[in-house]
């Protein structure tokens, strides 16, 4: 607390009447005249001020969620920004409290619909927390399924015979993940697994989810979702090699032949989700 100035960090937020749930970054608690404290929310952002009203719309939304929570009106907030070094004071007007609920609409929105928006790839995107989740530049490419298995998987899909996919039990990679998850199962079995329980149910749930993220992909439906599961897929991959590794530096695991199936693992990883 400094003056008339209380500072709460990590403020969790809630909105029952918008459906939505956070943590602020920082609120300044003013005191006005009347010796009420009035919330002032502030975000940080690690770049530079945007273009279009994002980043004044999540902070409305925190405003928004703030009033709700403690009866209070809020007329403005602050946005700071890394690369400027400079805060920005943002008014809470009706157009832009209107345009922040509409918001939360579409939202729900799409979360009722169950079908996950296509990214749109943007220079602002290399800077999100969010890349490696959303994927814009691999998701948002205009492939087909099929398409995409011809071009990554290297199966020869064709209209007149050879083979076609319409379902994932059909799927080499996906039979290939069922063989390599029933391996780790074989290898676990060993009686020197029962005082490592930690190691085995790692790697069994590390290895089931091979297979189960490429089913999942493919039933989805849609390109986008496949190639992210994909990706999933890939590192459940990486995590068995990794655990297979620890174990070969195990002592009571001398003579278990990790490196069969670290090879196994990483060759099919290779094959199944070539990266871009």
């Amino acid at each position: 607390m400094r003056n008339d100035v209380r500072i709460e960090r990590g403020m969790p937020l809630r909105s029952t009447e918008l459906g939505l749930n956070g943590k602020a970054d920082v609120v300044e608690f003013h005191k006005d005249e009347s010796g009420c404290w009035i919330p002032f929310p502030v975000e940080y952002k690690r770049g530079k001020p945007k273009m279009d009203d994002c980043d004044k719309i999540q902070l409305c939304a925190q405003a928004l969620c703030l009033e709700e929570m403690l009866n209070v009106k809020i007329p403005s907030g602050a946005l700071f920004y890394g690369k400027t070094r400079h805060r920005f004071d943002v008014e809470f007007d009706d157009a832009l409290c209107k345009e922040t609920k509409d918001t939360a609409v579409r939202l729900h929105d799409f979360i009722d619909a169950r079908k996950t928006p296509k990214p749109v790839y943007m220079a602002k995107c290399d800077s999100c927390s969010f890349f490696d989740i959303c994927m814009p530049k691999a998701i948002g490419r205009k492939t087909s399924v099929v398409d995409y298995l011809k071009e990554n998987l290297k199966f020869e899909i064709c209209k007149g015979d050879i083979m076609t996919f319409d379902r994932f039990e059909n799927v080499p990679v996906w039979q290939d993940g069922i063989k390599l998850t029933t391996e780790v199962f074989k290898l676990i079995e060993d009686k020197r697994f029962r005082f490592k329980g930690d190691i085995a149910n790692q790697i069994q749930r590390a290895a089931l989810s091979i297979p189960n993220n490429i089913a999942e992909g493919f039933e989805r439906g849609t390109t986008q979702e496949l190639i992210a599961f994909l990706y999933y897929a890939r590192g459940s991959a990486g995590e068995v090699r990794s655990i297979l590794a620890v174990i070969e530096q195990i002592p009571v695991f001398d003579d278990l032949k990790s490196e069969i199936f670290i090879y196994s693992n990483k060759k099919r990883s290779k094959k199944s989700l070539k990266k871009h």
